[in-house]
C-alpha cells in the first residue's frame, strides 16, 4: 500500500495508537511506502508546542526516517501549482489541498486521515482515506 500521512495519523503514533503502529511497522518492514507532507510536519510542530511537547517531533521524524520506505516531500513548485488547483477543485483549505497535492503527485493515494475535508476528493476517486 502506497500511504500519505495526514498530520492525524503522526499524532496518532505519538499517542501510541495500536492501528498507526501496525502501519508504520506495515511501512518499515513490509512492502508498504509512506509519503509525509513537509506541510504535515509544520502542522505537527504547532499542535506539539501548543500542547507543550515539541521535542516530541524531532523524536518521532528521527525514528520515522531510519527506513528508506519512508520519505519527506518537500513542497515544490510542481505540489504548490497543483495545491492551488486541489483547493479550488474540491473547496479545502491550504494545509489540505498541499497533502493532497501531495497524494495525488506521488501517488501515494491512501491518505491516512480522519479529515472531512477530503471526502469529496475521495468520492471523486483521487485518494482513498484510510481511517478507524
Amino acid at each position: 500500500m502506497k500511504y500519505t500521512a495526514d498530520t492525524w495519523f503522526l499524532i496518532k503514533l505519538i499517542t501510541g495508537d495500536e492501528k498507526a503502529i501496525k502501519i508504520k511497522d506495515e511501512v518499515i518492514e513490509g512492502k508498504s511506502r509512506l509519503v509525509i507532507p513537509v506541510i504535515v510536519i509544520v502542522e505537527l510542530v504547532r499542535e506539539m508546542v501548543r500542547k507543550g511537547n515539541p521535542n516530541t517531533v524531532n523524536s518521532l521524524i528521527r525514528s520515522l526516517l531510519v527506513s528508506s520506505k519512508i520519505t519527506i516531500a518537500n513542497l515544490d513548485q510542481t505540489i504548490a501549482m497543483e495545491a492551488g488547483k486541489m483547493g479550488i477543485t474540491f473547496n479545502i483549505p491550504l494545509v489540505d489541498s498541499t497533502i493532497l497535492a501531495t497524494a495525488i503527485i506521488f501517488e501515494h493515494t491512501s491518505i491516512l486521515t480522519n479529515d472531512e475535508h477530503y471526502k469529496l476528493a475521495e468520492k471523486r476517486d483521487r485518494i482513498k482515506r484510510v481511517f478507524w
